[in-house]
């Protein structure tokens, strides 16, 4: 049962008491606020003194938790009870009493703190070092844990304020396949530690994976079979290449290629100012979503999950920038009616859900005089 105080606060009862004078000061408050005597006939108490209970006011009630308490443990909590029932506390800016409770922080401290978390000067301060700083000028002396408990109490916020260098809205644009290819290297661990290390290429405007390798090396040679091995069925004018600045693609052997006039190399973020994070975030895709499902154990078994995962992004996986086309639909030219063909599907979709729907009835929506027939499974 729960009763309230005098201060709007609700205790909780529990009535496994040890002691049964404790017991007969429940029951007489309990008695008063319900006017009922059951509780003290069901305790022995005499009825004329019942009845004497009945005549007193509605007094504060301040009750504890008092399970597995010796007579000594009961004795103190009943006389700290009896403080806070005579004495409660009516401060605004306190959760309990500062004299039932004097180690809590005093009003002067809080206000110190709450200044310090707040001032621009210890922005850069953390909650710990705040606090030893505080014990150092002597302001506050009090221990990190309750400098973080006021400050989710009080909801104080830390003047933070960060300042980013503008970011561009829009990034790298190309208007027909062959334009702008992105070339990067993303390292592989085996189970026993062996780096492989996988280079590809891939199309700016298909999002198609034109060449890939795995390497057990870093080599220079490698990044020039994957270009040669991506521009095989290009057609038209030399495509740019953007790439980092690492050593696998600045090197005599690129150079070389790049000499030939097949392709132009660009290094991102160097000397152009967006980067290569389309193919990056491809290889992030590939090692989460796929690799690491499975236990690379071999450099067989990883090339063969590379091939099968390729295969699926170029031939299977629709990207949402051709509108549910893959990016070989692209590169052919096949399905050019599929955006058409999807909005004629879920058109039809919908008004098959909706005429699925509105044959249903139930007892509720189904009009007054019909006969009630059960839902079916087969109509679900």
């Amino acid at each position: 049962m729960s009763c309230t105080t005098a201060g709007g606060r609700d205790f909780k009862i529990h009535l496994a008491c040890k002691t049964v004078g404790l017991l007969r000061i429940i029951t007489s408050h309990v008695v008063s606020r319900t006017r009922d005597l059951d509780p003290a006939e069901r305790l022995g108490v005499p009825r004329p003194t019942a009845r004497s209970w009945l005549r007193r006011g509605v007094r504060e009630v301040v009750s504890a938790d008092v399970l597995d308490d010796d007579a000594g443990q009961l004795r103190v909590r009943v006389l700290r009870l009896q403080r806070r029932a005579k004495a409660p506390c009516h401060l605004d800016d306190r959760t309990s009493c500062p004299k039932t409770r004097p180690t809590q922080l005093a009003s002067n401290e809080v206000h110190a703190m709450r200044d310090m978390v707040t001032y621009l000067d210890f922005r850069h301060f953390s909650i710990r070092s705040m606090a030893l700083h505080a014990q150092r000028i002597g302001r506050v002396f009090a221990a990190p844990g309750t400098w973080s408990r006021h400050i989710r109490a009080n909801g104080w916020l830390r003047p933070r304020h960060r300042f980013h260098p503008p970011k561009p809205k829009e990034g790298v644009r190309t208007t027909r396949p062959n334009e702008l290819w992105h070339r990067d290297v993303t390292i592989i661990k085996l189970l026993d530690g062996t780096r492989l290390f996988l280079h590809g290429v891939m199309d700016s405007h298909l999002r198609k994976l034109l060449a890939w390798e795995l390497a057990t090396t870093l080599d220079p040679t490698t990044t020039c079979r994957v270009l040669e091995a991506a521009g095989q069925h290009r057609t038209g004018d030399a495509p740019t290449v953007a790439c980092d600045s690492g050593v696998e693609n600045v090197n005599g052997k690129v150079d070389t290629l790049i000499d030939r006039g097949r392709l132009r190399r660009v290094l991102a973020l160097v000397e152009v100012s967006y980067s290569n994070s389309m193919i990056e975030a491809r290889w992030r895709n590939l090692k989460n979503s796929w690799l690491y499902l499975h236990t690379l154990d071999s450099s067989a078994a990883v090339e063969n999950l590379v091939a099968f995962y390729v295969e699926q992004h170029n031939t299977v996986m629709p990207c949402r920038a051709f509108n549910g086309r893959t990016p070989d639909e692209v590169y052919f030219g096949t399905a050019t009616d599929l955006e058409d063909e999807l909005a004629v599907r879920r058109r039809e979709a919908r008004a098959e859900r909706v005429a699925t729907n509105r044959a249903l009835t139930c007892a509720t929506c189904k009009p007054r005089g019909a006969p009630a027939e059960a839902l079916s499974r087969d109509a679900v």
